[in-house]
């Protein structure tokens, strides 16, 4: 659940670019099956090459201001290792990887994430503008043989302690 957006007395306070990221993180942390959790630019997906998959990615990279809203361009990505099998297959649909199950698993993970996402906004000032979009990230993209799905979404913070009328 978000934390931070409403204090004892009920009163809406600030969610920075801090409070935005680590409330993103803890939603992803409710699905056991995500292991590691990074935040950055792209390059930096798996940079230290020592992540535990299954791994989210959490980058938010730009957006606008909207009086006094900050509706940010997020995107989450869930990634998995794909492994090969040694064993030679016939079998032309499936391969000889776990390619498939990653991509099911990983967009299992996310859609989840964005379902919990939507409804832990609804009453905390916080705006899911529109609807998401996903991608494939596939293995080439990437260090380490990672696969899954990117989804991108725009989502409204409030910053309700900026008061043009007040000098700080």
């Amino acid at each position: 659940e978000w934390q931070g957006k409403v204090n004892a007395t009920n009163k809406k306070i600030n969610m920075s670019y801090f409070k935005l990221i680590n409330g993103i993180k803890d939603t992803l942390r409710t699905d056991a099956r995500v292991i590691t959790i990074t935040e950055g630019y792209v390059d930096r997906v798996d940079e230290y090459k020592q992540n535990i998959p299954i791994m989210a990615h959490i980058i938010v990279d730009g957006g606008t201001v909207e009086d006094n809203l900050n509706v940010y361009g997020v995107e989450v990505m869930v990634l998995d290792i794909v492994s090969e099998n040694n064993n030679i297959t016939v079998e032309k649909f499936l391969g000889n990887d776990n390619l498939q199950e990653v991509y099911n698993n990983t967009d299992n993970i996310i859609r989840r994430f964005f379902m919990l996402m939507r409804r832990n906004a609804e009453g905390q000032s916080i705006y899911i503008d529109g609807q998401p979009t996903f991608e494939k990230v596939e293995e080439e993209e990437t260090q380490n043989r990672l696969a899954g799905w990117r989804l991108s979404f725009n989502i409204g913070v409030p910053s309700p302690e900026i008061d043009v009328c007040v000098n700080p």
